[in-house]
């Protein structure tokens, strides 16, 4: 898997960060249930945090759901902290909004998880939108080469 660098805060690519996306229509969270399932990270690393991206915003109002970014199996998985989206009807608008949920240990204080931890993401609370979409940007620090 090609390493895909994030940008620093003076726009420089750098090396060791990795961004995976999902794109996902905002109604197919229809009720409580796993987003993704189970994805190996093939490399150590730390979660730096959660994203979402809006691309298509959402018009129908008191629409929600919260996303948690968790790690290890799916029926053991412990959530990161930080990592936790509440996507609502109103937060959801303008087109192109990205919603952020930064990861809260960072640095020194991050756990670094070993090559072949899954990730998952699981939706809860919700109250199924009638529109929207945009991509779940999960971010990454590649320990394997920093």
């Amino acid at each position: 898997m090609a390493n895909s660098p994030a940008t620093a805060s003076n726009n420089v690519a750098t090396a060791g960060l990795f961004t995976i996306e999902m794109y996902q229509a905002l109604p197919g969270m229809a009720a409580a249930a796993d987003v993704l399932t189970d994805y190996v990270v093939p490399f150590s690393f730390q979660v730096l945090g959660l994203r979402f991206a809006l691309s298509t915003v959402v018009a129908t109002g008191s629409k929600a759901a919260t996303v948690t970014l968790s790690t290890g199996p799916t029926a053991s998985a412990t959530a990161v902290p930080g990592c936790v989206l509440a996507l609502t009807s109103a937060n959801q608008t303008p087109a192109g909004l990205i919603t952020k949920a930064p990861a809260t240990l960072i640095g020194n204080n991050a756990v670094i998880y070993p090559a072949g931890t899954k990730i998952n993401l699981k939706s809860t609370s919700v109250t199924a939108f009638s529109e929207g979409a945009g991509t779940f940007l999960i971010d990454l620090r590649n320990c394997d080469e920093t």
